[in-house]
């Protein structure tokens, strides 16, 4: 608008009507001049094995591990899914992978208009490691598909918080397209849940923030360091990681929003779903960890969880340090609680 008239402007849409607060709205338009992208996949592959095959390259490797957080752990996802874990000659490009907070996503680098940081139409078919079938579209594939056929599978870590299964579909990574069952985990996979965390941790003691209560402290670094040396001794020496703790739906750990336990959770309003538009393109239901959050007048800033989700931490935990899996430099008995300054419950 300029002196109360219509003035024409690309990046604007105006109706006549007005808007209403709160509708969606469907605006279709020829697009142009895309940006060129997927162009980081190829970059990551051929570098890679530049320092891994090249006599002429500037440093060198033996074993290549690739750790991706949120974001880049779904562009780790993408390139398996795509095959990039193959170089031009065949020959593997990573050896081990840790897939971190990435949820069931994989998608975002390698389309028309790409744009990697939204999120809502990264959740999409195949989200496990092993093959299944769409029902809606009669889609079938798995998520390493492509390296199976090629015999380039790495070792792979997942790591997931809470939030993975609120918001970012993590469920589906380990579960039937239509959420009603566990699917198997590969022999070269392992999932580990870090229960009662966030999507990143924040410093301790907490500061209040726009939410109702503060900012979960609660530190997974500390496992996931121990993992990533348990990553190294699987691949150098073919010492297996601990076996996968996550929420399984045939141990009931893992249920529908509707079906958790919130009892305890009163004097808070409780999220009324997860976040369902991550679950997939096709509508699948949003699976949640099934924690019974009791908050503790005590320590206001921790919460209770149900015995079957906590041991998705705390044998996880132990058994690292039971099985010497740790940084060389961090002392005996180091573990969740002794880098944060509260004990898990």
């Amino acid at each position: 608008m300029q002196n109360g008239e219509l003035v024409a402007d690309q990046r604007r849409i105006h109706l006549k009507s007005g808007f209403e607060p709160g509708a969606f709205y469907r605006f279709v338009y020829r697009t142009r001049d895309p940006f060129v992208a997927g162009a980081g996949l190829a970059a990551v592959r051929d570098l890679m094995s530049w320092v891994r095959h090249d006599p002429a390259a500037i440093v060198h490797a033996t074993r290549n591990y690739a750790f991706g957080i949120s974001q880049s752990g779904r562009f780790l996802r993408q390139f398996l899914n795509e095959g990039f874990n193959a170089d031009l000659a065949g020959r593997a490009v990573f050896d081990g992978m840790m897939v971190h907070i990435a949820g069931g996503g994989r998608r975002g680098f390698n389309e028309r208009f790409a744009q990697p940081s939204r999120n809502l139409v990264s959740r999409v078919f195949p989200f496990s490691d092993i093959a299944q079938t769409d029902p809606e579209t009669g889609e079938t594939g798995g998520l390493l598909d492509s390296a199976t056929a090629a015999n380039v599978v790495p070792k792979i870590l997942y790591t997931h918080s809470s939030w993975e299964y609120w918001g970012s579909g993590a469920s589906a990574m380990h579960t039937t397209i239509g959420g009603d069952g566990d699917v198997r985990i590969p022999g070269t996979s392992r999932v580990y849940y870090f229960a009662g965390t966030q999507h990143v941790p924040v410093a301790f003691p907490p500061r209040a923030a726009a939410g109702q209560l503060p900012p979960n402290p609660m530190d997974y670094r500390p496992g996931l360091r121990a993992l990533y040396v348990a990553l190294d001794r699987w691949v150098r020496d073919g010492v297996e990681p601990p076996a996968s703790r996550y929420p399984l739906l045939a141990q009931r750990n893992l249920v529908d929003r509707d079906e958790l336990n919130v009892k305890g959770l009163r004097a808070f309003p409780c999220p009324l779903r997860c976040n369902a538009r991550y679950a997939s393109i096709s509508g699948r239901r949003p699976l949640v960890s099934r924690p019974l959050c009791r908050p503790r007048p005590a320590s206001p800033i921790r919460c209770s969880f149900h015995k079957s989700t906590m041991t998705a931490t705390r044998p996880l935990a132990f058994e690292c340090l039971n099985s010497r899996c740790r940084l060389p430099h961090m002392p005996d008995g180091t573990c969740v609680r002794h880098r944060s300054a509260h004990r898990p419950i």
